[in-house]
């Protein structure tokens, strides 16, 4: 799904333990089903308030049960162009099912990203260099003044890596592997130049695109805090939407208080 969506309704079943009980507790049920569609195809239930089990079959005693069948479903892009969106589960009325009332509005501005210690910069030739040079300048002052404006320095010093190498990461990923496919190209029509073999056999190209495609992934890894994603598995679509749907669920929408106000 490439573009926007955004899937309301009734899916009759449920994603976890949680979300199907009755008089006598969680009841044992099959969420393999819904499991397997959010994975394959790495959607997410939008944020939501107001009532969890969305279902109820109406009788009494014992055999009464509650589920979260209902619900709103998103895919990254959605997360990315909405990000404030929130979805409201209303009381039953008349009905077993509970009305769901989607909230759409634009994300605004929340102020300066507070500074986040990426650890591909510790693969960067520069980043010692750039660490010991901000600890050994010369500070006077109380010890804790001393360490908090070393801890400046420090930081300054590696966003300003980030902005000279890091920067619109997955950009540079794909400008860096576009170049590399042109030489590659290059080579498979013209196999006996000599230019084109040497520029191949430098690899200069080939190790930017592998160091780039290592930094996104750690970034990747670290926002969505997967550890147990192996260095061979390239493919980082996932975890973006990952990092994604962390942000949105973060977002506090709604403080209710004793009396339900």
């Amino acid at each position: 799904m490439m573009e926007p969506w955004i899937l309301l309704g009734d899916y009759n079943t449920v994603w976890q333990q949680s979300e199907h009980v009755n008089d006598e507790g969680t009841m044992g049920v099959d969420t393999s089903e819904l499991q397997n569609l959010f994975s394959g195809l790495a959607l997410f239930d939008l944020h939501f308030t107001g009532h969890f089990h969305t279902w109820c079959n109406q009788r009494m005693g014992p055999a009464r049960i509650y589920c979260k069948l209902d619900r709103a479903i998103v895919n990254a892009r959605r997360l990315s162009s909405f990000p404030l969106s929130c979805a409201l589960f209303l009381n039953k009325g008349v009905s077993d099912h509970s009305p769901c009332l989607v909230k759409i509005t634009n994300d605004p501005w929340e102020g300066p990203r507070p500074f986040l210690f990426c650890d591909m910069w510790k693969t960067d030739p520069s980043y010692m260099q750039l660490v010991s040079s901000a600890w050994r300048d010369t500070i006077q002052g109380h010890p804790m003044y001393i360490l908090v404006n070393r801890l400046k320095k420090t930081k300054n010093a590696l966003r300003d890596l980030h902005r000279r190498k890091y920067s619109n990461l997955q950009s540079r990923v794909d400008d860096a592997e576009k170049r590399l496919q042109e030489l590659q190209q290059s080579l498979l029509l013209d196999p006996f130049n000599i230019i084109w073999n040497c520029k191949l056999q430098n690899n200069t190209q080939m190790r930017r695109y592998q160091s780039l495609l290592a930094a996104d992934l750690s970034l990747a890894t670290q926002r969505a805090k997967v550890d147990w994603l192996t260095s061979m598995d390239s493919n980082t679509t996932y975890f973006h939407a990952r990092v994604k749907e962390k942000a949105h669920k973060s977002r506090i929408l709604a403080i209710q208080d004793a009396n339900g106000n």
